[in-house]
């Protein structure tokens, strides 16, 4: 056992709360950044091209799939003072973010590439870093089902607020200068100072439970054994369902962060500034949302609510995109709150989801494994963004862009929109399909939480209430008679 605090019945505060929630505040808002304005600032002010600017991000994305679950291994098997998943905190306080908007040009175009292709590795293993660990730690807080939805609900206000910020103060600071080389440097600058304080508050105001390490093997044999492990996360059936609900939900954010100043400055002949100021209001009223999504959440369960979600999110996309070149922003208000408030629940709804998957997966194996969930689920993830992000790219490099120019072709315009209108509808129509196979809700988790707490005082696996039998089953598509058994680990 390393640094635990051993009282497993210690209540979350509001303060524990929002230590824990701030840090998303990097996540979120850092996430939605480099969404949305990474790719115009390797295009037009470093002067790479669409295609090349993908695959820096598959690159990168795929580097960081296997840094993810590697990170998620070493977290469930670190011991130190610090605990096992909060020393990974302090690795937070590098302000490796500003490091990315540095706009690094040399003679050769090759070098300028290798340059920023280098330092988006490295960001990107400094996030898993930290981010890992971080997405590990509130299921060993806290078991109850309530107590993580409120802390998930404060989680995703900063995150939210996070991307609120995002999509307001960097395109302001950068209009504030006269070259755009010199506004992207100083808003990198000072974000990557912001990004880093709230690790401090973090680290100081989450702890640790369930921390019995286990003794490992050579690190070769850790890292064989993580992707041994991620074959039995494939056996539980929420797990799966959560994944697609998840990764469907992000696969859209991804296409719509990427490609929507594209949009709002070639499609409907908006400037820097009134892109702003759509994005804002967007990320203001998903801001805004999120009271009313966490309390939805622990009163009609996460899967009735992320569809719903879903369908709000898409009515308020197709409306966007239908809107005329030269469009007044009052014309557009009413369509960026229904966007921002369906795009509330579809992000918080699969990061709550996340926070059960462990106790599912308890019941099958009798390990605490958050450190594995956590990682496979981000190695999927990340591959999966790659791959959208570098498929958005290069629609962008059909549809007619001239890298290093403010100027487009009318017909990137037309491109532009008819993509955003498409795509997020089939998309999403996926994601409530396999929302409807989710089967977790507070009422579902308590008698399982019951049947793990029956199970470890030594209660006969032949006297289980036929009830319980049946909602264990449903949440872990596998008969009960192979639920707790160590072996399943392999």
């Amino acid at each position: 056992m390393a640094g635990a605090i051993p009282d497993s019945r210690r209540k979350m505060t509001l303060w524990n709360m929002v230590a824990y929630g701030s840090i998303d505040f990097y996540g979120g808002g850092a996430f939605f950044v480099i969404g949305s304005l990474y790719v115009v600032y390797l295009t037009i002010v470093v002067g790479i091209s669409p295609l090349q600017a993908g695959t820096i991000i598959l690159a990168g994305k795929v580097w960081s799939a296997f840094a993810n679950p590697i990170m998620g291994y070493l977290s469930d098997h670190t011991r130190s003072r610090f605990g096992r998943r909060r020393v990974f905190f302090l690795f937070g306080l590098v302000p490796i973010f500003g490091m990315l908007w540095l706009p690094v040009q040399f003679a050769d175009p090759s070098a300028t590439y290798a340059y920023h292709f280098a330092v988006y590795l490295l960001y990107n293993t400094l996030f898993a870093v930290t981010k890992i660990p971080y997405n590990s730690i509130l299921t060993e807080m806290t078991p109850d089902y309530a107590e993580r939805s409120k802390a998930m609900g404060v989680r995703m206000i900063f995150s939210q607020g996070g991307s609120f910020i995002g999509a307001f103060l960097p395109l302001t600071i950068i209009t504030l200068f006269a070259s755009q080389e010199q506004g992207y440097f100083v808003f990198g600058m000072v974000f990557g100072v912001l990004y880093a304080i709230p690790w401090i508050f973090g680290f100081f105001g989450t702890w640790e439970n369930n921390m019995v390490v286990e003794k490992s093997g050579s690190f070769l044999a850790g890292i064989i054994d993580i992707f041994r492990s991620f074959w039995s996360t494939m056996r539980n059936r929420s797990f799966m369902v959560h994944m697609g609900m998840y990764l469907l939900a992000f696969l859209n954010l991804d296409i719509f962060n990427g490609i929507f100043i594209f949009f709002a400055v070639y499609s409907l002949g908006n400037d820097l500034h009134a892109a702003r100021n759509v994005l804002t209001i967007i990320q203001a009223s998903q801001f805004l949302a999120i009271p009313l999504v966490t309390v939805a959440c622990y009163r009609l369960g996460n899967a009735f609510v992320y569809r719903l979600s879903l369908l709000v999110w898409a009515a308020g996309i197709v409306a966007l995109s239908l809107q005329p070149p030269g469009a007044a922003e009052y014309c557009l208000i009413p369509f960026c709150v229904i966007t921002g408030m369906g795009l509330s629940g579809a992000v918080m709804i699969p990061w709550n989801n996340q926070t059960f998957m462990a106790d599912v997966d308890e019941l099958i194996t009798t390990k605490r494994r958050e450190g594995i969930y956590a990682g496979f689920m981000q190695f999927i993830r990340q591959i999966a963004i790659g791959l959208g992000l570098f498929m958005t790219n290069a629609i962008l490099q059909y549809f007619g862009f001239v890298k290093g120019s403010t100027e487009q072709p009318s017909s990137f315009g037309a491109g532009v929109r008819s993509y955003l209108m498409i795509a997020p509808i089939i998309i999403l129509g996926l994601g409530i399909l396999v929302s409807f196979m989710f089967k977790l809700d507070p009422a579902s988790h308590r008698t399982m939480l019951d049947e793990i707490e029956r199970l470890k005082s030594g209660g006969d696996k032949k006297s289980v209430p036929p009830k319980t039998r049946e909602v264990c089953e449903k949440l872990t598509g596998l008969s009960y008679e192979k639920l707790w058994d160590p072996g399943m680990v392999d």
